[in-house]
């Protein structure tokens, strides 16, 4: 960490991301400078090309000193990885797919700027390519380094900077069905050690670019063999991951994109793999298409009277993965399309009174808008269709039995399957009463531009009606520690697991957070009533401490915290507690023990009373309990003995110590010393 001098407008200024909109004077720093807005300023207006900012200066950066700091190592790191991974899984997650072929006419020409990222926890970029090298070893390669690295910087730069901006998870997805369907994956990983290789090019490709971690989207695993060499990938993943994790102090989350059909689960080893993965991505889309020879949905919620499989519905996929699989449903999330699919040749058969042409033959002859060139299969995004619906030659249809809408043009014999603001959020809510972990998006360049579909998807993110830990906020409240002040966020304990992002500070800098039932540099007190969260913070009159509602996940951005509550720091703070001082009744040294004796207020209370013995830890009395001694009790006082060969010339001394800290010394207060022979009374210093 680099110390640097104070510079006012660098504190005031915020990081330039193409993603929302600037009024005049705004500060921002951009480019390794500092630029002011001269008026108003749309996402395209980028620092340094657009006139609407006025470039001021360089940052006034003059480094003061620069410190390095040591990573958790041992019990600490592992349950630091532990802790954020089921963090990971219990929050309520919307994975919002960004293809790399977005920013591309067909898909209107869909920019960094456009992404709704308050509407996303997770920003999965599509993809990262398996490469087969000269040598015959795999390694992840860029897609279209045109739009990965050159185009204005570049998507992958770009993406890194927006989503750390916003808090949002930056994953790198690899694969795809292009990138799967000639056995890439397979081959990739024949041997442990190419699938060794392979994960280790990915975890570098991801750390290079930016991305804080992967998704892998291998379409599909179809046979035992397969299946293994797919446990083998992820779990050698996962122990990588896990490593580089550890080194920084960092959790960096593996997820998987899945196939919908039933008769592929088995081959990803759901059992195995549900402890190697965060979330299990679930395609729930393209059950029906022109590959198939007759109509059906691409995405139905429930299924019909017309489906030859029962299965091949959202519903019955997801209930297959957590009954029959037994993947907790927190880490399974339900997928959900921004496009449709077509047939050419649909008669106007009604198999089921009123709905022309559903279950009837087809054939691939429509071509749609996210067709490549050659293709038939009809698929168009959201946007497109949403004009179809208003389009006289189409008439629009809902199936009630699987919830989902089609189109059909009698004069033209198209049928066009897909979902609207109706259908998606028929699955919000299915997803909300089954207590799954969220959505996933393919894909995000299919939405309008006011985000008609995504807005309903991100209701999943917003807080319930019902009274949870959200519809109160935490208290912040000072405490005196002897000599320094305590800081503490109290909550209701059943409140505690579930709790938002919370941060203190003092005097504007970092003190410490809880979130989703952890705190972060800070210790934690637990009775059934409540959760008091702590830490000693060295302050003076007329500090002030703050609490805040932050956006985002720890060691994420907290930019757009609210505040909600300040409190000034006054001398009864720093004031140590007269009672406590007075609650050593004496302290006696003899030549086999050492005894103190406290009141039994002081001791029961929340007090630490630490004995040295020349300068080195004895024993000590700390809320209520006796450590490194035997304890005798009357009504009045409690005394605690440690017996040992005690030398004249023994120096004992007791202190009152600080109860939030192990480095006692700084934070306390020596109350008494015994010198040789001397078993008094204590005055008090």
């Amino acid at each position: 960490m680099l110390i640097a001098s104070y510079d006012a407008d660098v504190v005031k200024s915020v990081p330039w991301a193409a993603r929302e909109y600037a009024t005049a004077g705004t500060l921002v720093l951009h480019g390794g400078a500092l630029y002011q807005n001269k008026w108003w300023a749309g996402p395209s207006d980028e620092p340094g090309r657009s006139d609407a900012w006025a470039k001021l200066r360089e940052p006034n950066l003059t480094p003061l000193a620069e410190f390095g700091f040591t990573p958790w190592s041992g019990a600490i790191a592992e349950a630091f990885q532990r802790d954020e991974r089921q963090r990971g899984i219990d929050q309520t997650k919307v994975v919002g797919y960004f293809p790399e072929w977005g920013i591309y006419e067909a898909h209107d020409s869909y920019t960094v700027a456009d992404i709704p990222f308050d509407k996303i926890t997770h920003l999965n970029y599509a993809f990262g390519l398996l490469k087969k090298g000269a040598d015959g070893t795999w390694g992840v390669a860029v897609g279209d380094s045109w739009a990965a690295l050159e185009k204005n910087g570049g998507l992958y730069s770009q993406l890194a900077a927006a989503t750390a901006a916003n808090g949002v998870e930056n994953m790198l997805s690899i694969g795809g069905w292009t990138n799967s369907e000639h056995g890439e994956f397979e081959d990739a990983t024949a041997t442990p050690s190419k699938a060794e290789r392979l994960a280790d090019s990915m975890v570098t490709f991801m750390d290079q670019h930016g991305f804080t971690g992967l998704d892998i989207d291998w379409e599909y695993p179809r046979t035992a063999r397969a299946a293994d060499q797919f446990e083998g990938l992820l779990s050698t993943l996962r122990t990588k991951l896990t490593e580089i994790g550890k080194e920084r102090d960092q959790y960096y989350p593996l997820s998987i994109a899945v196939s919908p059909n039933h008769t592929l689960m088995e081959y990803i080893k759901p059992s195995v793999i549900k402890d190697l993965v965060d979330t299990v991505n679930v395609m729930s889309y393209d059950y029906h298409g022109a590959f198939d020879p007759v109509t059906g949905h691409n995405s139905p919620l429930t299924g019909n009277s017309l489906d030859a499989d029962p299965k091949l519905n959202t519903t019955a996929t997801m209930a297959e993965f957590h009954e029959r699989y037994g993947i907790d449903k927190k880490q399974l999330l339900v997928g959900v399309p921004y496009y449709g699919r077509g047939w050419g040749d649909v008669e106007p058969t009604e198999k089921i009174a009123g709905l022309p042409g559903l279950g009837t033959s087809g054939t691939a002859t429509v071509a749609g808008a996210w067709d490549d060139a050659g293709q038939r299969t009809g698929t168009n995004p959201w946007y497109l269709l949403k004009g179809l619906e208003s389009d006289s030659g189409y008439e629009k249809y809902w199936d009630d039995e699987s919830q989902v809408p089609y189109l059909y043009n009698r004069t033209t014999k198209t049928f066009l399957t897909y979902d609207d603001p109706r259908s998606v959020q028929a699955k919000v809510d299915f997803i909300r009463d089954n207590n799954y972990g969220g959505a996933i998006i393919w894909d995000l360049t299919g939405d309008t531009k006011d985000h008609q579909l995504g807005n309903i998807v991100g209701q999943l993110l917003e807080k319930s009606d019902q009274p949870d830990e959200n519809s109160f906020a935490p208290t912040l409240r000072l405490q005196n520690d002897v000599k320094n002040v305590v800081p503490q966020i109290v909550l209701p304990s059943d409140a505690y697991d579930s709790a938002d992002r919370y941060i203190v500070r003092h005097n504007g800098n970092y003190v410490m957070e809880i979130y989703r039932g952890a705190a972060y540099y800070s210790s934690v007190k637990k009775d059934s009533t409540s959760v008091v969260v702590s830490r000693s913070v060295p302050a003076a009159v007329g500090d002030s401490f703050s609490l805040e509602r932050a956006p985002g996940t720890p060691g994420r951005s907290s930019a757009g915290a609210e505040v909600l509550q300040k409190v000034s720091v006054t001398a009864a703070h720093l004031t140590p507690n007269a009672a406590a001082k007075a609650g050593v009744v004496s302290i006696r040294k003899a030549a086999t023990t050492v005894d103190l004796t406290l009141s039994r207020t002081a001791f029961d209370g929340a007090n630490r009373y630490m004995v040295m013995l020349n300068g080195k830890y004895l024993m000590e009395a700390r809320n209520g309990k006796a450590y490194y001694s035997s304890k005798t009790a009357t009504s009045d006082t409690v005394t605690l003995t440690n017996r040992g060969a005690f030398k004249p010339g023994d120096r004992v001394e007791v202190w009152l110590a600080s109860n939030y800290l192990s480095n006692w010394a700084p934070a306390a207060v020596l109350l008494d010393t015994v010198e040789p022979a001397k078993a008094v009374a204590p005055q008090l210093r």
